[in-house]
């Protein structure tokens, strides 16, 4: 008992340090939540625990950045209702591609399609070139079994909760 109220505190501790730096570098006035990442075994990002900081309407995320964001309609089926965390890969006048199942952006390779074997051939990430259009931007997991973008393309803006920082 004694341990897990040391682990608890711990916790506690970690999260209110997190918030707190958090706030006092993008400064206080929005909503704030936590998050955590729900798929345990594929997990796509190196950690688990998150502070989210509601979105302003209208804003854009940079690129590298961590985003919260509802799932597109077409993902609900692979991922259930949840919302996901992921890193913006890139935003609006990027340029995409995939090839030889790999995608790169503007040029740098990003990874791998390690899913395209284990999905239907209208969910694979097809070969192409494009860029990401106004009010859109592509999200990826640092796994290469992430489904992310790479399959289901970009994802509009307005499905951004909020900037998420990663905290454990």
């Amino acid at each position: 008992m004694e341990m897990r109220r040391g682990f608890v505190a711990g916790v506690g501790a970690a999260v209110a340090i997190g918030v707190g730096a958090v706030t006092w570098l993008e400064g206080p006035g929005r909503a704030w939540s936590l998050a955590h990442d729900p798929q345990l075994y594929y997990r796509c990002l190196p950690f688990k625990w998150y502070a989210v900081k509601a979105n302003v309407p209208g804003s854009v995320p940079e690129r590298d950045t961590l985003v919260k964001f509802e799932n597109p309609e077409q993902v609900v089926q692979f991922t259930g209702e949840f919302n996901l965390i992921k890193i913006v890969a890139a935003v609006a006048g990027d340029e995409w591609r995939i090839e030889d199942n790999k995608v790169w952006i503007n040029e740098e390779l990003w990874g791998a399609l390690h899913l395209n074997d284990s999905l239907a051939p209208e969910d694979r990430g097809r070969p192409g070139r494009w860029i990401v259009p106004e009010g859109h931007v592509l999200v990826m997991g640092t796994n290469p079994s992430s489904f992310d973008s790479r399959y289901w393309g970009p994802l509009p803006t307005a499905k951004i909760i909020g900037r998420a920082y990663a905290l454990l």
